[in-house]
């Protein structure tokens, strides 16, 4: 959601934009005010199948009546169900449909039906990597030819390194104590995330410096997320609760991310990790499984290190690697994440790639 109102902001005096959503969040302030047409139609995936087939219709509906009452040049859709809601608006009234792919399966996973007829609809799909693409172009299948890559924008003036002495002083206002090697592990407290099996099975290799702490950042809500639950309880019965703590949510990421000292990657799968890409624009190292896009953006740059998928013993010989080589090694390894930051995933490169994009669609 980030990325793409990124993408939005960068681009909204541009075209006239309708945008069509489940929820409203901060993300539809910021579509209002950038001008924008915000439509919202509830969706909740954790109700009874009735109650989520008669949601999606609702949805489709209204996907619908935008489509027909301001017949766009493009209708760009950003997830599977955000396809399966459009299709046939979309399809009717004879209205390209773009498709932005923000995730992969993990191998296991079959890509169904809908995943084909999305291809096979779309006039293009955009995916978020160039390794995100072979697997897209080889798994669905689809012509690679039909398989873009545009990176996710980063606001680099936000996401950025702080010198030596502002990094200090944020620390302390964070809580993070003097000494202290800090480990963030980012994203919402969820399966798919793996942080369960993170602090069960690799957090005793993380932790084997006395001075290393593990933050945890993102939606933690215990009272109502029975996984977030278990995860807090398995901090207890290790006696982590000193080593480890949940900040949940928080507005202030980026400062998180410029005063971290490094950023762990435990996911079972990923498109390109939003934290990867944020922690790389403040000049925080990344230790990462080899998840999509990890190898891509992390090895050549030296930007960080990639694990296997399931080695947390290598996640823990990582970071006592990073803290074996000091600052001086933090800083060199930062300053290439930052290099391919501000070739990657600048505004105005994401943007102008979208607007010829757009153009492009709208003039064929």
């Amino acid at each position: 959601m980030e990325s793409a109102t990124q993408i939005f902001e960068a681009l909204a005096g541009d075209f006239d934009w309708s945008l069509v959503t489940t929820r409203e969040s901060v993300f539809t302030d910021r579509w209002r005010a950038g001008g924008a047409r915000v439509s919202v139609s509830p969706l909740d995936e954790r109700k009874v199948r009735v109650s989520r087939v008669l949601d999606r219709l609702h949805w489709s509906a209204v996907v619908a009546e935008q489509i027909l009452r301001q017949r766009p040049g493009v209708v760009h859709v950003n997830d599977i169900r955000a396809y399966q809601a459009t299709a046939l608006p979309a399809r009717l009234a004879r209205t390209p449909l773009l498709f932005t792919v923000r995730d992969t399966k993990a191998q296991d996973e079959a890509y169904g039906r809908h995943w084909r007829r999305a291809a096979g609809q779309a006039c293009a799909l955009v995916t978020l990597s160039d390794e995100m693409k072979d697997i897209i172009a080889r798994r669905i299948p689809v012509p690679a030819a039909k398989v873009l890559t545009v990176n996710s924008i980063v606001d680099l003036q936000r996401y950025a390194p702080l010198p030596d002495t502002e990094r200090q002083a944020l620390r302390r206002q964070l809580g993070i104590v003097d000494g202290q090697f800090a480990v963030g592990v980012v994203g919402a407290i969820q399966d798919k995330k793996e942080q369960l099996a993170l602090i069960r099975r690799g957090l005793a290799g993380v932790l084997v410096d006395e001075h290393v702490h593990v933050h945890f950042l993102g939606d933690f809500q215990p009272d109502k997320n029975a996984y977030a639950a278990a995860c807090g309880q398995a901090v207890q019965e290790q006696g982590l609760a000193s080593r480890v703590s949940f900040h949940g949510h928080t507005k202030a990421v980026s400062q998180w991310y410029q005063a971290l000292d490094c950023v762990v990657i435990a996911s079972r799968r990923e498109g390109l990790a939003r934290c990867m890409i944020e922690a790389m624009a403040c000049g925080t190292p990344v230790i990462s499984f080899a998840v999509c896009s990890a190898r891509e953006m992390l090895e050549p740059s030296g930007a960080g290190r990639v694990v296997p998928i399931g080695d947390y013993a290598g996640i823990g010989a990582e970071v006592r690697q990073l803290i074996a080589g000091g600052d001086a090694q933090r800083l060199f390894i930062g300053k290439r994440g930052r290099t391919l930051a501000e070739a990657r995933f600048g505004g105005d490169r994401i943007a102008e790639a979208y607007r010829a994009l757009y153009q492009g669609i709208q003039s064929s």
